[in-house]
């Protein structure tokens, strides 16, 4: 399947709206700041101390059934954008938090934080040319991916946590990011909370997760 890594990034990007003053009933600046990095710090094991940090919108987006939906009506909710740049103002980290709760409900790394070794480089060598690829190749490293996910899930995110269940669910890739794969899965915790967690191929590694607090 041809499709951008980052394509849910971008199109909340693309669709905010930049907020000129912070929303009656809202959390903090700093507060909001202090959760993501350390959300960001705890996820990947990063050592974040600042980041920039901009009150925006987009639109809401719930989880139901094991999938990820969106309003009809679409509705509109106020996020702080927090993330840390390079010179060039690329995001190498990133987080979104609930302007309302302060939640943090997504976080992410740039995948040039993420190196694969040498043997992983030849793994992904191996697999042919982009015209060759085919998605149901990689049924078993999709399958090793969403255990990578529930161990990134109870590792760094909920350490106390017990898995209610866990789906595999696409994976990505297009011409210019191969022979990087992206494996997305479903974390379903008994907690309440679910997480839509990629993991990058071959390194095997979380590139970022949307988190959501289940409405029982």
């Amino acid at each position: 399947m041809k499709r951008k890594l980052f394509l849910l990034t971008t199109i909340i990007l693309s669709l905010s709206l930049f907020l000129t003053a912070c929303g009656q009933g809202n959390v903090s600046e700093d507060t909001a700041k202090e959760n993501a990095i350390s959300a960001l710090n705890k996820a990947f094991d990063a050592s974040i101390t600042d980041a920039n940090i901009i009150l925006m919108q987009h639109e809401e987006i719930y989880f139901e059934n094991d999938q990820i939906k969106q309003n009809d009506p679409e509705t509109w909710v106020e996020y702080y954008r927090v993330s840390i740049d390079d010179e060039q103002g690329g995001s190498q980290f990133y987080s979104e938090v609930d302007a309302k709760t302060g939640n943090v409900t997504y976080v992410y790394r740039n995948t040039n934080q993420i190196i694969p070794t040498a043997e992983q480089e030849k793994q992904a060598e191996a697999i042919g040319t982009f015209e060759e690829y085919s998605a149901n190749h990689f049924r078993q490293e999709q399958k090793d991916a969403a255990l990578v996910a529930v161990k990134w899930v109870q590792d760094k995110m909920e350490s106390e946590g017990d898995v209610d269940h866990a789906v595999t669910k696409d994976i990505y890739t297009d011409q210019e990011m191969f022979p990087t794969l992206v494996f997305e899965s479903i974390i379903v915790m008994k907690s309440g909370t679910a997480y839509d967690v990629n993991v990058v191929w071959p390194a095997m590694q979380v590139c970022q997760a949307r988190i959501f607090q289940l409405v029982s």
